[in-house]
């Protein structure tokens, strides 16, 4: 192959048992296999070869799609030409919802007659607020607050408060000095005999416009009322506390993507394709193709797969250690100098495709250090 740049694993397995002057082809098909590790292993981690494929647009729901390229390992960008067949990347836009949903399930009021809004989840969704009153003996004792709605618009606050209730008046305090003045102990309880009774009270603290079915109305008015009166009950994601926001509030951040944007489906074998919003209800332009760029993992390895000539030396080295690791003829130290010679290709080759800058590294040498 004098002339070429690119050679088989084949060739790469030849090569090597040429040079461990193994003459016959009995045993090619185990060094093909420690080819195939060591090749697999280069394109992973050392090589980072991008290939580039056209995949042809899929009919799917809930958007069109592309096949996610068999044995691909990283996904480095997905792109489409535009009017002047440039290649342009396409955004990922991690927002969009390409899950389906859920069957609709029964609305926490139960009622069937209407639609209900937002202003109905929270107040069937209300929270319940609790507050510590005081502590006697390490016993906390706690006032629970909450409202409800009756079908009639009223809006009732319940509460259940403990308080103290005094089985006498007569203070015990006492003097505590032997002496005739009237000085008492303050230290302490001066009314301690009484019983912690919780009373139950309730309130009602405004009135919201209902519909005949019992449902709130979902206007400014109830929203604004119950908000005021009832806004330390709400949860902070609830309807109402999100309804002072602006529309564009979360709104797309991405500007520049006219041509569409992609998302990967959960399972990691679909990339979903979103057309760009288009105006007067106009049909969205999709694709026919995505240009898919990605790097492989090695796996449909085979002998004509082609290795560059600069990785050589290192299939070599790895074909020799992936040979040796787990064949009882050979020593441990013979095994672990064929994993260390192994180690140092791989950083040969790492250095040959990242080549440094003497003059940077002089530079870096003088640099003041400052930590």
């Amino acid at each position: 192959m004098d002339g070429l740049d690119v050679y088989t694993i084949a060739d790469n397995v030849d090569e090597y048992l040429a040079q461990r002057q193994i003459e016959g082809k009995k045993y090619f098909p185990s060094y093909m296999i420690c080819a195939k590790y060591a090749w697999k292993h280069l394109f992973k981690n050392t090589i980072y070869a991008v290939n580039s494929e056209w995949k042809t647009m899929q009919l799917g729901v809930p958007y069109n799609y592309v096949d996610v390229p068999r044995g691909t390992v990283r996904l480095f960008s997905v792109a489409v030409t535009d009017k002047h067949n440039q290649i342009v990347p396409l955004w990922y836009n991690n927002t969009v919802n390409i899950m389906p949903q859920p069957a609709a399930s029964q609305k926490k009021c139960g009622c069937t007659s209407c639609q209900c809004g937002g202003l109905c989840e929270d107040i069937n969704s209300l929270t319940y607020t609790t507050k510590v009153l005081f502590t006697i003996n390490g016993v906390d004792y706690i006032e629970k607050d909450w409202i409800k709605v009756c079908p009639n618009g009223d809006v009732i606050e319940y509460r259940i408060v403990p308080t103290k209730k005094y089985n006498a008046f007569i203070g015990d305090g006492g003097e505590y000095m032997n002496d005739y003045m009237n000085d008492y102990n303050i230290g302490g309880d001066p009314f301690s005999d009484y019983t912690i009774e919780n009373l139950e009270l309730q309130n009602t603290i405004c009135h919201l416009a209902t519909r005949p079915c019992g449902c709130p109305e979902e206007t400014v008015e109830n929203i604004e009322l119950f908000k005021k009166y009832c806004g330390q009950y709400l949860r902070f994601n609830s309807y109402c506390n999100r309804y002072d926001h602006n529309a564009i509030f979360l709104g797309d951040i991405n500007k520049i993507g006219q041509l569409g944007t992609v998302k990967m489906s959960e399972c990691g074998t679909r990339i979903y394709y979103i057309p760009a919003p288009t105006k007067h209800n106009e049909t969205p332009k999709v694709p026919t193709f995505l240009l898919v760029n990605y790097q492989m993992s090695g796996e449909d390895c085979t002998e004509v797969v082609q290795v560059p000539d600069y990785a050589k030396e290192a299939m070599f080295y790895g074909i020799d250690y992936y040979a040796k690791r787990f064949n009882n003829a050979y020593a441990k130290y013979e095994k672990d100098d064929a994993k260390f010679a192994w180690r140092q290709a791989q950083n040969d080759l790492i250095m040959f495709l990242n080549p440094l800058n003497m003059d940077y590294l002089a530079q870096v040498q003088d640099l003041p250090i400052k930590y």
